[in-house]
């Protein structure tokens, strides 16, 4: 078994493989047979789908010379994985994955390695918070499921969306793996990152990637970093850089004859950075063709944004409208959000009213609460104005544009209310200007508030008497 070990640290899977059948085939004990063929159905396991074949063949083996094992923790962890990874094959009845996560529970107080594949059994099986725990209670791992285990650890939190601890976990994973595998989970942490918005960060991670397999990608190895690549860039504003990637990645791709939507996404986001609107419409409705629940709702919300920057309003306005269609769409109130937008822009301000207050109770606060300040501007009902440029001034980070907005309208409402508390328009229009360009028009616009604000604030810090 030490030798069978030290195969699998080294991912030798067919000098393993062979170590486990020739020592199965020479035994003549059957406990020694079962005892074997069970080692052999977990070297099936670490395969995921494309073991389960061997393994359910292998673990029919094990009891078929001892069928105590039945009972045995390891057993009942491989048969669960044996659920975990073919259940979708019953989609009547949920009586397998029940019986797959009872049997993963049972396993949960055996050996480290038991523990090891009940847990990755039931972070499969959809169980992610109860997998963890059982993961993390594992200690004195073989060394080849050691760095698997971490995997697993932040494929579960990566589920439970604590971005940063899957960080964390795959950077740990990747530590002790190689080749393909080390790079496949340097990929993830670099995922986790740009969840995190951090760029930079993920843009060290994938060149690790790309050096751990020296160049040897498989072109959709390389298709999908170079996905990856394209989204830091985008967040790092080089949209140039980012379409660079994604036409290299839709390449590797074609060269295969494979299509997939997030390439296909980050390479029309590339395209409508840089407004080139002829060609990313184009790309935005293949990603929405290439696209499964529940990302189409997320393509097409991303198609209709394009449509009203392309001044497609019709467009715009039926793209987002079978967004709102889309059963899983988790981001429809800030769909509402953008629905009120485009009604605003075409100056149907009842409609665009309408659209916000449904995003304002979906809790889309801050895009609902501009809408209607803005609307209220409109119609000159100032003081409602000022209501929802507060409203989004409490819930909108601090320096976000969303913010600026917020801060240079609530001082050019109070201009417009005849320099009501100069104080607080001084304050607004402070903490705007340093975000504008210079030559922007708000900034000049700001700049003479707050000029004119402060001659009407005596040194004392009361207000002058001096008449307009």
């Amino acid at each position: 078994m030490n030798e069978v070990s030290l195969a699998l640290e080294h991912n030798d899977f067919e000098t393993a493989f062979s170590l486990l059948q020739a020592a199965l085939q020479r035994s003549h004990d059957p406990r020694q047979q079962a005892a074997l063929a069970l080692e052999l159905a977990s070297v099936y396991a670490l395969f995921g789908v494309g073991g389960m074949d061997g393994l359910a063949t292998s673990l029919d083996q094990a009891v078929f010379y001892n069928p105590e094992l039945k009972s045995d923790a390891l057993f009942l962890a491989l048969n669960a994985n044996r659920f975990a990874f073919t259940f979708e094959e019953f989609p009547s009845s949920d009586e397998p994955r029940l019986k797959a996560i009872q049997a993963a529970r049972a396993a949960a107080s055996g050996s480290s390695v038991a523990r090891f594949y009940a847990g990755s059994a039931l972070i499969a099986l959809g169980e992610s918070e109860l997998g963890l725990s059982v993961l993390e209670s594992v200690s004195d791992l073989p060394v080849f499921l050691q760095w698997r285990a971490w995997s697993w650890r932040g494929g579960a939190l990566e589920e439970l969306g604590r971005w940063r601890d899957a960080s964390l976990a795959y950077h740990h994973a990747a530590q002790g793996a190689s080749g393909s595998d080390k790079a496949a989970l340097l990929q993830d942490k670099a995922a986790m990152l740009l969840d995190l918005e951090e760029p930079h960060e993920a843009l060290i991670a994938l060149k690790e990637s790309h050096a751990a397999v020296l160049g040897l990608e498989t072109p959709l190895d390389a298709a999908a970093r170079l996905h990856l690549e394209a989204r830091a860039h985008l967040m790092l504003e080089n949209p140039r850089l980012a379409k660079e990637r994604s036409e290299l990645a839709v390449q590797l791709e074609t060269s295969v004859g494979e299509a997939s939507f997030p390439v296909a996404l980050v390479m029309a986001q590339s395209l409508a950075a840089l407004e080139d609107w002829t060609l990313a419409i184009p790309a935005f409705e293949r990603a929405v063709t290439l696209s499964e629940e529940p990302d189409r709702g997320f393509a097409l919300h991303e198609l209709g944004l394009a449509q009203m920057d392309a001044g497609l309003p019709d467009e715009s306005r039926h793209s987002l409208s079978r967004a709102l269609l889309e059963p899983s769409y988790p981001h429809k109130a800030e769909l509402h959000a953008d629905l009120a937008e485009l009604e605003y822009r075409l100056g149907e301000f009842d409609s665009a009213e309408r659209q916000a207050r449904i995003a304002l109770e979906m809790d889309a606060i801050v895009p609902a609460s501009l809408l209607l300040a803005n609307i209220a501007y409109e119609y000159y009902r100032l003081d409602d104005a000022l209501d929802h440029y507060a409203r989004a001034l409490e819930h909108a980070t601090e320096a976000s544009r969303d913010w600026v907005i917020a801060n240079q309208m609530t001082a050019d409402t109070l201009v417009q209310l005849g320099w009501r508390s100069p104080e607080r328009i001084l304050h607004h229009a402070s903490l705007a200007l340093p975000h504008l360009d210079a030559a922007d028009e708000w900034a000049i616009t700001l700049e003479g508030y707050i000029d004119r604000a402060r001659q009407l604030i005596a040194p004392s810090g009361t207000i002058s008497r001096t008449l307009n």
